[in-house]
């Protein structure tokens, strides 16, 4: 998740600079693994965080992605894209029992919490274009101009 969560920072900022005000916020936590109590489950349920929608960068894969984003990950991969279910914990779900929508999409990864993890680069480019044509739609905000 630290690949997905800088790429997620430095995209956040750009859309701030462009847009100061904009009501995008980001919650970082660390508890994912142990149950999410004391994280974002401890931010819902006791803080009162609430949000229209939220993006979670530790489940899914750049392929294999949620409904909301299926159409412009299909555009940035130029791939067809399968709708998924997938077992195991999720932060997510103290969010969607309060009717929040949650995007799980992640860069290419592997050996999670080994010592020989590893994140795909050029899947880390993927997902930052995907997550930038997502918000830059979701907030009616101009294309990023091509770099080239």
């Amino acid at each position: 998740m630290k690949g997905a969560l800088a790429i997620m920072l430095e995209l956040f900022r750009r859309l701030h600079e462009h847009r100061p005000g904009l009501s995008l916020e980001m919650a970082v936590t660390a508890d994912e693994e142990t149950g999410g109590e004391h994280g974002i489950g401890h931010l819902v349920e006791r803080c009162g965080l609430c949000c229209a929608m939220a993006m979670i960068p530790d489940g899914g894969w750049l392929n294999d992605i949620t409904v909301d984003e299926k159409e412009v990950t299909t555009e940035v991969t130029d791939r067809p894209v399968p709708l998924v279910r997938d077992s195991g914990g999720s932060d997510a779900r103290f969010l969607t029992r309060h009717g929040v929508g949650v995007l799980m999409s992640r860069p290419l990864v592997g050996n999670l919490n080994a010592p020989d993890e590893w994140i795909d680069i050029e899947s880390m480019l993927v997902f930052h274009r995907i997550c930038d044509v997502y918000l830059r739609r979701r907030f009616e905000l101009p294309p990023e101009p091509d770099v080239a």
